[in-house]
């Protein structure tokens, strides 16, 4: 709720506030606007339970589809594209209701790559084999369906789908056929950077977080940052003698350090929470070797992790302060959220 002015003023009248309160108030409101402030990373893909029961709706006419286009011929599934693009195009245009028109979305660009998997006589099984010439095809019709969806809606939890079909679609161009090859890093670690750049990008256009474009960089980070540290974490691990596994604990909790102190800087927690995992298992190994004991060792780990977590959630905002205070970050201080 925002007081106006002439709230203020009636509030004075009528003895709600006194005349002196309401100058002070109007005094620290106008300080405060002419120094931007720290703001949280905002998240709402469902503004209320109306969209959700909405979604559900959405979900069963979609189920309906199926049957129907399983019944009168898969030639029709074309129809089912074009309703839920309408659908989408419904709830963007008239509505604030983000989640039934990405869902609209979503359905939509499966009709349509059922279509053309269909009219092209590409078999959507040939996924399943990672050396499959389809599989270039099928995951790149649907990276081609999103992107168009999201450059008519601009809905931006969209760019977490198209992200990661972008990077299956670079496994099927490579055709490597072992995870344990490093070359399956390089489609999915590219995909993240370039995530990351981008959203590092739509945060330097708005740092204090008050446009869509907040919310682009918000879930370029959320599904860019595992993409572009896996690899990095992974390559380390396989390259690794794991006859002697503690000899590559220091370079994990030295990366978890490094992309912990970026996360702080560009104030993205995803960045953090996307080293976690590797953060924990380099510790289990380090408790391990002390202890070892594997039920001492799960609680160690886990009690030290939940702490850290805990700790550095409630102190974001000061450590990160700090953490600006003493980098010379000159012209880029203007680029990044404040910190206080």
């Amino acid at each position: 709720m925002i007081i106006r002015k002439d709230d203020l003023e009636a509030a004075v009248e009528h003895g709600v506030v006194s005349a002196q309160a309401a100058t002070a108030l109007t005094e620290f409101t106008l300080s405060r606007s002419k120094h931007p402030q720290a703001v949280n990373e905002h998240f709402r893909l469902f503004s209320n339970f109306s969209e959700v029961f909405i979604c559900l709706g959405l979900a069963i006419v979609f189920s309906a589809f199926k049957g129907i286009f399983g019944i009168f011929g898969f030639e029709y599934i074309v129809i089912g594209a074009i309703v839920y693009w309408l659908s989408a195009e419904f709830f963007v245009a008239k509505t604030t209701k983000m989640a039934p028109a990405l869902l609209s979305v979503i359905f939509s660009c499966y009709f349509a790559v059922k279509a053309f998997l269909y009219f092209t006589k590409i078999s959507p099984f040939g996924v399943f084999e990672v050396n499959e010439t389809n599989g270039v095809y099928i995951f790149g019709s649907i990276t081609v369906a999103l992107a168009i969806a999201f450059v008519r809606f601009r809905i931006p939890a969209t760019l977490a789908l198209i992200l990661p079909s972008v990077a299956i679609t670079g496994l099927f161009l490579i055709g490597t056929t072992s995870l344990t090859d490093p070359t399956f890093l390089w489609p999915i670690g590219v995909s993240g950077v370039l995530a990351v750049l981008i959203g590092v990008w739509f945060d330097s256009k708005d740092p204090l977080r008050r446009s869509r474009q907040n919310a682009y960089a918000f879930w370029l980070f959320v599904i860019g940052s595992p993409m572009a540290v896996h690899p990095l974490f992974a390559s380390i691990w396989l390259n690794a003698d794991m006859a002697n596994p503690t000899a590559i604990i220091p370079i994990i909790f030295v990366l978890a350090i490094i992309v912990t102190l970026l996360g702080l800087i560009l104030d993205r927690r995803s960045l953090v929470a996307s080293s976690l995992v590797y953060f924990t298992v380099g510790l289990g190994y380090a408790s391990n070797s002390i202890v070892s004991d594997v039920a001492t060792t799960l609680a160690i780990t886990s009690l030290a992790v939940g702490v850290f977590v805990v700790v550095l959630g409630v102190l974001w905002y000061r450590l990160r302060s700090g953490l600006l205070a003493i980098l010379p970050l000159g012209s880029l201080a203007s680029k990044i959220p404040p910190s206080k």
